[in-house]
């Protein structure tokens, strides 16, 4: 779902005042040209005396998916693509009339992902407004989503592309890199009593219920400090050569038989 529609809106307790009234305004005026008495074409995020242009650029994106059920809009679900257009429009990035559309916006992304999963760098694109200091200083316009976009998505940068760019298509190969924190990597004696402390045992937490944002508040602290030895990177590293080569991975294929010619991956380190 998106945030242009009321339903959606109401869902998760947002309320856009502004959209609606300019909802209203965008009614009354196409009346008013069906009627032969405007004939005015201007951008609706155009105030007096300030130019808009219309532009296309990718968005280098970073995001902590927690809180979301993947990127690309779903109905009746929170997504990160909703916020980011949500954002884009109280920033006037995008305007009444296309919030909601994102093909009107030409919106594109390099790839979809699942409920839960974060990334650090992730290119999406599309063709917003944006004021002529806006146009010279592209920081600007980082900064103008930044501040309506929630503390888990962030704007890493901004990037002038041509009109026929799509991230989606753009993209010559997926590439995954996967970051791990040190401590992962630590001793077992120097954390078990950490997560005891925190509830974190077999007894007394169940799989499903993670860490709460206070408990890693307690945490974070004492397990930023640790650095992983070269030993145990080594042996980290002993350990994935074992993926290396071909081997079936029928077990993450949906409908995928371990015999099937299909399940084999070919990984190189």
């Amino acid at each position: 779902g998106s945030y242009a529609w009321p339903e959606f809106r109401k869902l998760f307790g947002v309320e856009l005042p502004q959209y609606e009234q300019e909802l209203k305004e965008l009614e009354e005026k196409r009346q008013q040209q069906q009627d032969g008495k405007d004939d005015k074409d201007e951008s609706p995020n155009e105030t007096e005396g300030e130019k808009r242009v219309k532009r296309k650029v990718a968005f280098l994106i970073a995001y902590i998916g927690s809180n979301y059920i993947g990127f690309q809009i779903n109905e009746a679900q929170r997504t990160l693509q909703a916020e980011f257009e949500l954002a884009a429009y109280k920033a006037r990035f995008i305007t009444a009339q296309n919030f909601g559309y994102p093909f009107k916006y030409s919106w594109s992304i390099s790839g979809r992902t699942d409920k839960g999963v974060h990334a650090c760098a992730q290119v999406c694109s599309a063709k917003i407004e944006m004021s002529l200091e806006q146009e010279k200083d592209l920081d600007l316009v980082v900064e103008a989503l930044n501040q309506e976009l929630p503390d888990d998505i962030r704007i890493l940068d901004v990037k002038r592309v041509n009109r026929s760019f799509c991230a989606h298509t753009a993209r010559d190969r997926v590439r995954y890199q996967y970051m791990i924190p040190s401590f992962v990597l630590s001793d077992v004696s120097t954390t078990r009593d950490l997560f005891i402390k925190a509830g974190c045992t077999k007894n007394e937490r169940d799989a499903g219920d993670p860490i709460s944002p206070e408990e890693m508040k307690v945490l974070q602290p004492q397990m930023a400090p640790y650095r992983v030895t070269p030993e145990k990177l080594n042996l980290l590293k002993e350990v994935l050569r074992s993926y290396e080569g071909t081997h079936s991975f029928h077990n993450f294929s949906k409908g995928v038989k371990n015999d099937e010619a299909r399940a084999d991956r070919f990984i190189v380190s």
